[in-house]
């Protein structure tokens, strides 16, 4: 088992090897979302998904135990020549990861069904917002005040607001086609996800 120094060293080499600043996470979903002629943009980033799901794991790991020493690294990152918020890196990331799932549902909106090809790339981008709830709940556990402080400053809310608006919409959409029904499922555990972050933010004093 490798030691906290240890640790803290491959996250260094982790954090060397992408870029800085909000692009740490923001670079690896692309930040281009939108709807063009030819679909999703943000799309074409989703092959990722699996990577930026390991990433935000070695991060909730990291944590684990409420590791005080570490959850204040992530954000303090003291006696580092690169520095770099990971707490706010992963809100930014978050509220890209919405902004992409909304430009998913502004695209199917219209349509009377979500094809395979949106299934995929919806499941995708749910499973990678699931794994960051989960890390952003590792974060502040135990409790970390100065990372939940953090988060209370951040744009977190703004991406909340993001995903209740998605998870209504997408809701009432797919309740009407029972061939969506795993779909609405994997959108019912995302919204459960979120609600057990915020039910630590808010209770975990």
């Amino acid at each position: 088992m490798k030691g906290r120094g240890d640790l803290k060293r491959l996250w260094v080499g982790v954090l060397i090897a992408l870029p800085s600043g909000a692009g740490v996470a923001l670079s690896i979903l692309g930040g281009n979302t939108g709807v063009g002629s030819e679909g999703i943009a943000g799309e074409n980033n989703l092959h990722d998904a699996d990577f930026i799901i390991s990433l935000f794991r070695f991060c909730q790991l990291l944590c684990e135990g409420h590791n005080l020493e570490f959850q204040n690294y992530l954000r303090l990152r003291a006696r580092s020549s690169t520095n770099v918020n990971i707490i706010i890196c992963t809100v930014d990331y978050l509220l890209s990861l919405q902004e992409l799932l909304m430009d998913f549902y502004w695209h199917y909106s219209d349509k009377e069904t979500v094809d395979a090809h949106g299934k995929e790339n919806l499941c995708r981008a749910i499973n990678v917002a699931k794994q960051v709830f989960n890390t952003l709940t590792e974060y502040i556990q135990g409790p970390c005040p100065q990372d939940q402080l953090a988060l209370a400053n951040s744009r977190l809310w703004d991406a909340i607001a993001g995903f209740l608006y998605i998870f209504v919409c997408m809701q009432r959409k797919l309740f009407q086609d029972p061939t969506q029904i795993e779909l609405l499922r994997e959108f019912m555990k995302l919204q459960k996800e979120m609600f057990s972050m915020d039910q630590v933010f808010f209770c975990d004093k």
